[in-house]
């Protein structure tokens, strides 16, 4: 099994990740579901010719710190990775958008981050490649006009977008079409470790420790509406600042007093459920 991978990835700013993504992307480093799928991504087979990009491009591009660390050696470029791959691929639709290079290297800076203590992995991107893969999921990498980048599922960009960015003008390049133009076919039988955003944010709640009581609510063989329950000692009106601007969020706040004091607040919540 393998150790667990810190994900702390610099595009955070941009489309921040709560615990459904980091509970989900430890199950895919740290589970036995992927691991064969992890051998084939980092394994080191593809040449400079079968990217189909001249040798003078990719030079350049290294040049301008567009392209991972370490890839090239000192008798010329390594072999490179599907993940790499699938980066390199990338950066062709950014150029032919006319993205700049200074613009490109500083989504890579956001997106595409350097391991070397887990074989010289990027757990962040290569999570989202594996969800184009494996998954009904197309993950996106996002760039704002200005090179701020970042990478995320549909739901997360669609979050992000209602509570964090301040323009909806952006390019959005889609894994699922890069690995289809590399010629694998996305979406094999959908693994069970592919749980949708819902149900990952349910489990999520289960094994916080921190929960009472998580109820679940079904229609038509869909998550509806997820209700979690807690016992919590601070203040209500912090509570209620909480659940205040969640538009899918309603609840209930019930204080416990003993002997003229307040011992507790009984706090349960209720998320309504958009899709799967």
């Amino acid at each position: 099994m393998r150790k667990k991978v810190k994900v702390d990835p610099s595009d955070k700013y941009l489309i921040p990740k709560g615990n459904v993504f980091r509970h989900a992307i430890q199950e895919y480093f740290s589970g036995e579901h992927f691991k064969k799928t992890q051998e084939n991504f980092n394994m080191r087979k593809y040449t400079v010719g079968d990217t189909k990009i001249p040798y003078r491009v990719i030079n350049n591009w290294d040049k301008n710190n567009l392209l991972p660390k370490g890839l090239k050696g000192n008798m010329g470029w390594r072999k490179f990775t599907f993940v790499e791959l699938v980066w390199l691929k990338a950066i062709e639709r950014f150029r032919a958008y006319g993205f700049s290079l200074d613009k490109i290297a500083r989504v890579k800076a956001s997106i595409v981050d350097w391991d070397k203590n887990h074989n010289e992995i990027y757990p962040a991107f290569e999570y989202y490649v594996a969800r184009a893969c494996f998954s009904d999921d197309d993950p996106y990498i996002v760039a704002l006009a200005n090179g701020v980048g970042g990478i995320g599922s549909t739901e997360e960009i669609e979050i992000a977008k209602q509570k964090h960015f301040k323009t909806n003008d952006m390019l959005l390049i889609s894994l699922k079409s890069i690995v289809k133009e590399i010629g694998l076919t996305p979406m094999p039988p959908r693994p069970l470790i592919w749980l949708s955003n819902t149900e990952t944010e349910v489990l999520s709640d289960l094994r916080s420790g921190e929960k009472d009581e998580v109820k679940i609510k079904f229609r038509k063989n869909k998550i509806t509406d997820i209700e979690t329950s807690e016992t919590k000692i601070g203040s209500a009106t912090q509570e209620i600042q909480k659940l205040n601007g969640e538009d899918r969020m309603y609840g209930s706040i019930l204080a416990k007093y003993e002997n003229g004091k307040r011992q507790s607040l009984r706090i349960t919540k209720n998320r309504r459920v958009s899709d799967n």
